[in-house]
């Protein structure tokens, strides 16, 4: 029978966890302010790519990371690694602002609620230009849902970041390289103090 574990600091396991994750999307102080028109090439200028030449991509770079070769060892790769997936819609778009975006995986275990992780991406305009990035803020792990030792307690991030905008009644969707954190360990701030914008998003046009 399958449940829920996660993992703490020192090797620490616990089992039996509810969890909820959700993804909170307001209204931030940086505006819209478009200058420039519009233009869709520009995407491919940038490095961005369809959706589905990144699936074809993601899926070449990981042929050529390992091959699962039997059950076994496709359990044991699962139980070291985790991912999460939600969405959701920005209701406050009529503001004019970007949204900030705010992760956050809640569990309860024994009696006790807290949030295994939480993590920002705030926005921020580029100088002079009418494009926009994404930059990690306030990154914290309390809790893992891949496996975490005595000996080995650190974890790479690979963070991605799909936008979908509306124009005309058609959506159009983004989607960005990966943000990489590495070596991220419990309750510590992986985050740089005197490079703020290190782990933020390429360019993205406003439209």
């Amino acid at each position: 029978m399958s449940q829920n574990v996660i993992y703490r600091e020192g090797g620490k396991r616990d089992k039996k966890v509810i969890e909820s994750v959700w993804l909170d999307l307001n209204a931030s102080s940086v505006a819209i302010n478009q200058t420039v028109p519009f233009d869709p090439a520009s995407l491919k200028e940038l490095g961005f790519f369809g959706i589905g030449e990144v699936i074809d991509i993601a899926e070449k770079i990981i042929s050529l990371g390992y091959k699962v070769t039997t059950d076994i060892l496709e359990a044991r790769v699962k139980k070291f690694s985790g991912e999460y997936e939600k969405e959701n819609s920005y209701l406050e778009c009529g503001t004019g602002a970007l949204p900030e975006a705010e992760f956050v995986r809640e569990v309860k275990v024994k009696g006790e609620t807290f949030n295994a992780l939480t993590f920002k991406l705030a926005p921020g305009k580029a100088e002079g230009l009418n494009y926009f990035y994404y930059s990690i803020s306030d990154f914290k792990l309390q809790a893992s849902k891949a496996k975490s030792t005595g000996k080995s307690s650190v974890f790479d991030y690979s963070i991605e970041v799909h936008l979908t905008y509306v124009k005309d009644t058609a959506a159009h969707e983004i989607t960005l390289p990966p943000i990489q954190l590495h070596s991220v360990g419990y309750d510590s701030n992986p985050l740089s103090t005197s490079d703020p914008l290190r782990y933020r998003t390429d360019l993205i046009p406003i439209p």
